[in-house]
Parts: structure tokens; sequence; C-alpha cells
């Protein structure tokens, strides 16, 4: 799916082949996005995964040891190269980790394609979405919704 869509922005001149191709290098190059799947609010125990999911670490410390002053972390799966692990002294360490931390008075999610704050189809999307969930609510949550408009 990544291939077709960045084959497309290509075909609409948003990137050429070279940026392409680079993309396609990068170790993490991808985005899993995938807009079909729903979690309706009256689903707890989904509710409860994506929290979880969401607020988990950037990385696990169960991965990381000291060898001597340097940090070890040894990676969950090999990277494409084959690197199972990687050496970093502490300082280089503590500057890896700080990338995670947010910047001040920044939004922490960026959206993207119809979901971004200038998309002109952010209000179509909108708008479909609360028709949907009317038509395929459960009657004890349509009467709730009723209740709480």
């Amino acid at each position: 799916m990544l291939f077709a869509t960045l084959k497309y922005f290509v075909r609409c001149g948003l990137f050429d082949k070279t940026s392409v191709e680079k993309m396609l290098r990068y170790e993490n190059s991808g985005f899993p996005l995938d807009a079909k799947v729903r979690i309706q609010p009256w689903d707890r125990d989904w509710l409860e995964r994506l929290i979880r999911y969401c607020a988990r670490p950037p990385f696990a410390s169960e991965n990381l040891r000291m060898n001597g002053h340097l940090q070890v972390y040894r990676f969950p799966n090999p990277t494409h190269k084959g690197q199972t692990f990687i050496q970093l002294d502490l300082l280089e360490f503590l500057k890896r980790i700080a990338a995670f931390i947010p910047h001040p008075r920044r939004h922490r999610h960026q959206y993207h394609g119809a979901f971004a704050r200038n998309s002109p189809l952010k209000k179509k999307v909108s708008a479909s979405a609360g028709h949907r969930l009317d038509e395929i609510s459960p009657a004890s949550v349509k009467n709730a919704m009723d209740k709480v408009r």
C-alpha cells in the first residue's frame, strides 16, 4: 500500500522519483494508517487497548543494559541491516532519548491526509463520521445519545 501511495504522489508531481527511492530505503519506511479500523464509544475493551498502546514508552527498558561506561540497547527485532543491538555512551544515549520529549506548547499528534488541519476533505469526513455512528449504533446507545443531545 505504501509503495502504491508513493507512486501516486510521483504521478501527481508531489514527489520526484529520487525522493521516493530515499523514503523506501528508510529503516521504518511507511506509516501504519488504516482508516477502516473503528473503535466504537461503547466498546470499552478496545478503548482500553488503544489507550495502553498510546501510553507505552518509546523503548523497552528490559532491553537496556550497562556495559562499562556504555549503554547497550538490544533491539526487539533485527534491523534491515541485521543489527541486533546498539552501543552508545551516556551522553549520546540521553541525546537520543531527549528526542522523544515533545516540545512545549506544540501538538504531539500530527494528522495527515483527509484528517490534516487544512484538508479540503476534513469537513466531509467529520460530517460523515457522525452519520455513520448513528447508523450502526445499537438501540440502547442511540437512546443514550438522544438523551445527551
